[in-house]
């Protein structure tokens, strides 16, 4: 299955960053011509050409998608129905936590419970934690790179400041 998502996250890129197609196509290297494609989603997009194409644009947003795509890492989530702005990521994501509070007093108990004894109103509550933490750290993601874009600074500076701390 080819890979749709970091090919459309290239193409939002590109437009905003002060690379060039050329740039970008010389450090994976293909041709220009073959870059288009790969960022039309034309031609597939190998995790080695992910691994360059991130490292020079050094996006958050570009690095997220190729995780989700290569790794199996959760994405940011993008919602139709909210404006991919700061005030509706905001907005978002303490929907997204309180969804998850809603539930985590009867996750814990559920959780604590032996395995071998939950019955399956706990076994659903367990999934519906479950994802409902991924949906609040997809929109957590999603919050991170709206404030940036709204401060003017790169969330990727942060992230890898973090990173570097924590290790």
């Amino acid at each position: 299955m080819r890979n749709i998502k970091f090919p459309r996250q290239l193409s939002l890129f590109m437009p905003t960053s002060k690379l060039s197609n050329a740039e970008m196509a010389a450090t994976i290297p293909v041709s220009t011509g073959q870059f288009s494609n790969m960022k039309a989603g034309r031609r597939p997009t190998t995790k080695s050409s992910a691994k360059a194409i991130t490292d020079l644009a050094h996006d958050f947003l570009l690095k997220l998608t190729a995780a989700r795509d290569y790794f199996g890492t959760l994405g940011f989530i993008k919602r139709a129905t909210r404006n991919d702005d700061f005030l509706g990521a905001i907005v978002q994501q303490k929907r997204e936590e309180a969804d998850r509070l809603n539930i985590q007093s009867s996750f814990i108990d559920a959780a604590t419970t032996p395995k071998q004894v939950r019955d399956a109103n706990q076994l659903a509550v367990i999934d519906k934690f479950m994802k409902e933490l991924s949906e609040e750290i997809g929109s957590e993601y999603t919050l991170l790179d709206a404030a940036a874009k709204y401060l003017g600074v790169n969330a990727q500076d942060y992230v890898d400041e973090v990173n570097k701390e924590r290790g």
